[in-house]
């Protein structure tokens, strides 16, 4: 009786951690670090594969190693949502976006979960890809409340403060920063702040927005100058 019921909670159990996850990044010559609901999941170099995953709300963080001294920069970040049972590959792009490019449902006579690309539920054929088109910076509500507190705020000094730590914890696209750019006073402290984001911006390549934030030409070239070593 006991080994019985020890095999029903245990075929639960399983039934909850049955969804699984590919994910896929542009190629990269450093390590990569996946990072799912603010646990290491796995690492390595793409594509990974996630199984065993848990139903529900999943964000994923995608950090690489860069430097002499290995600092762990952040590059790909999104948020989404996969059902128990469920496939999902995921596949980010070279602009920070993504790519939902499958998303099925796994046989329920198999706990362990299916091989990705073998196994449907109800026997149904791999489907065609359905693109979904997302893109990806610091999350909209808290880029919201990092502008409201930079609005309420005097001096440039406490700005830059607060706008160096939400950018190292979150990161930063092209577009957000440039709207933060615009709650500062002085030129020097856009460019100081613009220095410091650009490893953790998720859209390097669309840096060149950042110039129209700047007062002087003189500014916007130094910054320019800075991205291109």
């Amino acid at each position: 009786m006991k080994a019985k019921l020890f095999f029903i909670i245990f075929a639960i159990s399983l039934s909850l951690f049955s969804a699984e996850l590919s994910i896929s990044t542009p190629p990269a010559n450093v390590q990569s670090y996946v990072y799912i609901n603010g646990r290491l999941s796995t690492s390595g170099f793409s594509p990974f594969y996630i199984s065993r995953l848990p139903g529900g709300e999943q964000n994923i963080d995608i950090y690489y190693n860069v430097g002499p001294f290995n600092t762990m920069v952040l590059q790909y970040r999104c948020r989404i949502f996969i059902k128990n049972n469920e496939f999902i590959g995921l596949k980010f792009l070279r602009n920070g976006g993504y790519i939902i490019e499958q998303r099925y449902t796994l046989l329920p006579e198999h706990p362990h979960g299916n091989p990705p690309g073998h196994h449907y539920g109800n026997n149904i054929p791999n489907p065609q890809p359905s693109p979904v088109y997302a893109y990806s910076g610091m999350y909209p509500e808290v880029f919201n409340s990092l502008c409201s507190i930079l609005q309420n705020q005097a001096f440039d000094s406490n700005k830059l403060a607060i706008s160096k730590d939400a950018i190292r914890k979150n990161g930063i696209n092209a577009y957000q920063l440039k709207s933060l750019l615009s709650y500062f006073t002085f030129d020097s402290n856009r460019l100081e702040l613009a220095k410091f984001a650009y490893p953790f911006m998720i859209d390097p390549q669309n840096a060149f927005m950042i110039t129209e934030a700047f007062t002087f030409s003189s500014s916007a070239r130094e910054f320019m100058e800075f991205i291109s070593y």
